[in-house]
């Protein structure tokens, strides 16, 4: 599932989701292409491309749930300044960051033993 639809559904489900894992998320749809594209031109982008869904903004709502966002500096398919944005707006005081290295969505199959031992951190958090 996608981080800004996982995003979302958390935010609005908190009372039966445990915890949520964020792999390399964007801020949204919108700040990609702004990404992408010349800095002079982000002003129209933004008036122009609107996302319907924001993992920044959704994380904002998750108040109660441990929150794992992990990102890979080297990642080339969404900038990394995107995945620190969105764990800075997560609203739960436990949210961890984990920089990993390897490539887009590489640390499953490059760390699993660390994400494993995150995961199980991430479980053992007191919440409800």
């Amino acid at each position: 599932m996608g981080t800004q639809i996982a995003s979302q559904l958390t935010a609005q489900r908190q009372d039966i989701i445990d915890a949520l894992v964020l792999d390399s998320p964007m801020v949204s749809f919108t700040e990609i292409a702004v990404a992408s594209m010349p800095k002079e031109q982000a002003p129209m982008i933004r008036s122009f491309l609107k996302s319907p869904y924001s993992a920044k903004t959704a994380v904002e709502m998750i108040k109660e749930i441990p929150v794992l966002v992990m990102h890979s500096k080297t990642d080339k398919a969404v900038p990394y300044i995107q995945g620190q944005e969105v764990f800075e707006s997560v609203g739960s005081p436990l949210k961890y960051f984990w920089t990993y290295t390897g490539e887009h969505l590489d640390a499953p199959s490059l760390h699993p033993d660390e994400l494993i031992g995150k995961m199980r951190l991430l479980f053992s958090q007191k919440h409800r």
